[in-house]
């Protein structure tokens, strides 16, 4: 599902802000990338989210970035829970569907301002190490 997106580019995004941290801050401190980025890379999705609040005062994609964790984990620990007779009832069936192309899209949404941002922040970066070299 689109969850597993959202987390990579959720990490993509991290990842930029942390070099574009390091680009800002190299010349006058020393500022060691690698255990950012280790932690980027193991972190779950709520982690994840709590990063990027450093870097944002979007409240809005927060909010949603949340409400789409919770999302998945109740989809997560549900579907673990169904009974046999739930797996087969075709109406049960069909209103998860239903709900799971609701959250499928709230997700697109989010995902496409997490690519938007990570747009934006190549285009920094790319100016950034453009005047550095």
């Amino acid at each position: 599902m689109s969850f597993q997106y959202v987390e990579e580019a959720l990490k993509i995004v991290l990842v930029r802000l942390e070099s574009l941290t390091y680009f800002c801050l190299r010349q006058y401190t020393p500022y060691n990338l690698k255990p950012k980025l280790d932690a980027i890379q193991s972190a779950a999705m709520g982690r994840l989210i709590d990063m990027l609040t450093i870097y944002t005062d979007d409240k809005q994609l927060i909010a949603e970035l949340r409400k789409m964790k919770n999302k998945r984990d109740q989809i997560a620990h549900r579907s673990l829970l169904m009974t046999i007779e739930e797996v087969i009832d075709k109406e049960s069936i069909h209103l998860n569907v239903l709900e799971l192309e609701g959250i499928k899209d709230s997700t697109d949404v989010v995902l496409k301002k997490i690519l938007i941002k990570w747009k934006d922040l190549d285009n920094l970066l790319n100016r950034i190490t453009a005047e550095h070299l």
